[in-house]
């Protein structure tokens, strides 16, 4: 038990020096913010921004951060808090051109590199089993104008009707490559 006060204190520590530079850089995040909560249960995401909408007055925002994260370096927890962070900022719930424009406007002030998603090994940390990032991609599908490749762990709709979809980042047609199944049988 005294181990996780240790943890949340050092959180609370790297949480409240983000919204400072935050706050300094003139970055207009949500004065309203609870936090930052330990979610134990998070296999999945290193951290999440919830807008609390049922409040009366100025929606509320909750920061949840993984008890995962805190194995990592300072720098790349004060990174996830700053990604959470940045949500709070009007019209910013998204990953959209605002968020990235104040991201932006971390990385030149404090030499943040706040990206939409990262992994464990990004983090120096090590993937536990059991989680998605420790499954092998099984499928492989290819822009056929620009070669991007798009990896899916598990079949889903892009994967079953590619010809539904198109290349994010030049809107080619998207092919099926790879299928790396092994069959039960």
């Amino acid at each position: 038990m005294e181990e996780k006060n240790i943890n949340y204190e050092r959180l609370k520590k790297l949480f409240d020096e983000v919204v400072r530079e935050a706050v300094s850089l003139g970055i207009p995040i949500s004065r309203n913010i609870h936090g930052p909560v330990i979610n134990t249960r998070a296999k999945a995401r290193f951290g999440c921004c919830k807008a609390n909408k049922k409040t009366i007055g100025p929606v509320s925002y909750t920061i949840e951060i993984s008890e995962r994260v805190l194995a990592a370096g300072e720098k790349n927890i004060k990174e996830i808090i700053a990604h959470e962070l940045l949500h709070t900022c009007r019209g910013c719930m998204n990953h959209g051109k605002k968020w990235k424009e104040y991201a932006e406007v971390f990385r030149k002030g404090c030499g943040y590199k706040i990206t939409r998603t990262t992994s464990y090994e990004s983090l120096g940390l090590e993937v536990p089993a059991g989680t998605r990032q420790s499954e092998p991609y099984k499928y492989v599908l290819v822009c056929q104008k620009c070669g991007g490749k798009i990896m899916r762990r598990r079949r889903c709709s892009l994967v079953e009707k590619p010809h539904l979809y198109r290349c994010g980042k030049c809107g080619g047609n998207l092919e099926l490559q790879a299928k790396n199944t092994t069959s039960c049988r």
